[in-house]
């Protein structure tokens, strides 16, 4: 049987969002919106998504440690009604972590609407989402 190598990818994303079994649908159609395609991504589902900001800086650490001579961008995302208390603002936070904690500058941010669609959001210059 012949040994497959596996090869270190020159750029990976990680993509974080909430459990919430009724937002699943949404977010692998926005990741395939994304054009994430297995192998090119960490999925990381967690309670509360990127407005889980404990989660967010452990996830995100132990990918920095494997990949830390790759490019990384990270897709933020929560949702409306989330029973974990996260809401769109809480993707502020979440971005500020990965920018200044983190010191990535690619990031994407999403809110998902339980309609199945999503809002994707920027930093204004004033520090807010728009």
């Amino acid at each position: 049987m012949k040994e497959r190598r596996q090869v270190m990818p020159q750029a990976v994303t990680v993509f974080i969002g909430c459990v919430d079994p009724r937002i699943q649908e949404t977010l692998d159609r926005l990741r395939l919106n994304l054009g994430l395609e297995y192998g090119s991504f960490f999925r990381v589902l967690v309670q509360g998504g990127a407005g889980n900001s404990r989660q967010l800086r452990e996830h995100l650490s132990l990918v920095l440690s494997d990949y830390r001579h790759q490019m990384v961008s990270v897709v933020l995302t929560t949702h409306e009604d989330c029973r974990a208390g996260v809401t769109k603002e809480s993707l502020l936070e979440a971005t500020r972590i990965v920018r200044e904690e983190f010191g990535l500058t690619e990031v994407q941010v999403f809110y998902i609407l339980l309609n199945g669609s999503w809002e994707s959001l920027s930093l204004s210059p004033e520090g807010s989402l728009k």
